[in-house]
């Protein structure tokens, strides 16, 4: 909300300090928009003034017993989690389903070429 309306609601509620009310003034004789804008905002509050808020006596135990518990929602996390992890399983294991090379050593990143041989690769170079 931009400075002019904050100090017009202000102005409604509570007194305004010297500059304030200089702005505001400033401002309101500039625009007659918000000269509209700040008879609307008293209108509403006038309306608002005359009503009267009531609530049930079981009020409380109502909007308490609709709060979820902190320890359901780790449960809900939970319910998510394992879904996820087996799509991603489930995502992999369907990778090498299809490149035909589902094997421990593939899924662990093995060479089927002896260790030797890597180590006379690596010389060479």
């Amino acid at each position: 909300m931009d400075k002019i309306r904050e100090i017009m609601l202000k102005s409604l509620e509570t007194d305004l300090s010297r500059e304030e009310e200089t702005f505001l003034d400033d401002k309101l004789n500039a625009s007659e928009s918000l000269r509209n804008e700040l008879k609307d905002y008293e209108t509403l509050r006038r309306g608002l003034m005359h009503l009267d808020y009531e609530f049930d006596d079981d009020f409380t135990g109502k909007l308490l017993s609709r709060i979820q518990n902190p320890s359901d929602l780790f449960g809900s996390f939970k319910k998510i989690a394992f879904a996820s992890a087996a799509a991603i399983a489930i995502l992999i294991g369907s990778v090498y389903l299809m490149d035909g090379s589902l094997s421990l050593d593939s899924l662990f990143g093995l060479h089927a070429y002896p260790v030797e041989e890597e180590f006379y690769s690596m010389l060479n170079f």
